[in-house]
C-alpha cells in the first residue's frame, strides 16, 4: 500500500509544478542559469518512473520549457534553453536555461556523448509524441557520481560500525564497476552509468 500512497503523493505534488517552476529572472541574472528538476523539488529519487507519473512529468517538461521561452525572449539576448529528458529515471528530468558565459558550458561541456543509437523513439511517449518532434534530441550518458572523499571517514565517526563496513563494501564495488573516473581537488570521482539523458532543443 505504501507505493500506492507514494504514487498519489507524487502526483499531487506534480500539480503544483506550475507554481514551483516559476521563471526567476533574479536568479538568472545573478547566476546566469536557471533549472527545474523534479527530483530536486519533490525528493522522490527511487520512485517508479512509469504510468501516470511518467506521462505527467513529460507533459510538464514541455509546459515549463514553453513558459520559460516566453520570458527568455524578453531579454533580447542569446540564451540556452533545453529539456534534459532522463531515461529510465524520468523523475531526474529537468528544464535548464542559461545566459552569457554559461551558454557554452551547457551546450558543449556538460554531458558525455552516448555511443548508443542516437535516435529517440518519439512513439514511446504517447500523446506527447508531437511535442517531442518539435525538438532535436542528442543522446548523452546519465551517471550517478560517487566522490572518493565521501568514503574515507574513519570508523570512529560512525555511530553504527555495520554502516562503516557497508559503505566500504559499496565503495569497493563502485571502484570496480565505474564507467569512468576523474581526478579533482578532493580526489577521485567515480561515475556509474545509469541511463540516458536526451538533450532536447527546439528546432529553429
Amino acid at each position: 500500500m505504501s507505493k500506492i500512497r507514494n504514487n498519489k503523493t507524487l502526483l499531487k505534488h506534480l500539480e503544483s509544478t506550475s507554481e514551483d517552476s516559476r521563471f526567476d529572472p533574479g536568479q538568472l541574472s545573478d547566476e546566469h542559469f536557471l533549472n527545474f528538476q523534479f527530483e530536486d523539488q519533490y525528493g522522490f529519487g527511487n520512485h517508479p518512473n512509469r504510468g501516470l507519473i511518467r506521462k505527467r512529468i513529460v507533459e510538464l517538461l514541455f509546459e515549463i520549457h514553453d513558459r520559460w521561452k516566453v520570458e527568455l525572449e524578453k531579454l533580447n539576448k542569446p540564451y540556452y534553453l533545453a529539456i534534459w529528458l532522463c531515461e529510465p529515471q524520468i523523475i531526474r528530468s529537468e528544464v535548464v536555461c542559461a545566459i552569457d558565459e554559461r551558454i557554452e558550458r551547457y551546450t558543449d561541456h556538460w554531458f558525455d556523448q552516448s555511443t548508443k543509437d542516437a535516435s529517440i523513439r518519439t512513439e514511446a511517449y504517447g500523446k506527447s509524441q508531437d511535442q517531442l518532434e518539435r525538438f532535436t534530441w542528442e543522446r548523452k550518458n546519465l551517471y550517478d557520481t560517487h566522490e572518493n572523499v565521501d568514503y574515507h571517514w574513519p570508523k570512529e565517526n560512525y555511530q553504527n560500525p555495520k554502516q562503516f563496513y557497508k559503505d566500504q563494501r559499496f565503495h569497493s564495488r563502485i571502484k570496480k564497476t565505474a564507467s569512468k573516473i576523474s581526478d579533482g581537488e578532493y580526489g577521485k570521482t567515480y561515475y556509474q552509468r545509469i541511463g540516458d539523458v536526451w538533450v532536447g532543443r527546439e528546432k529553429n
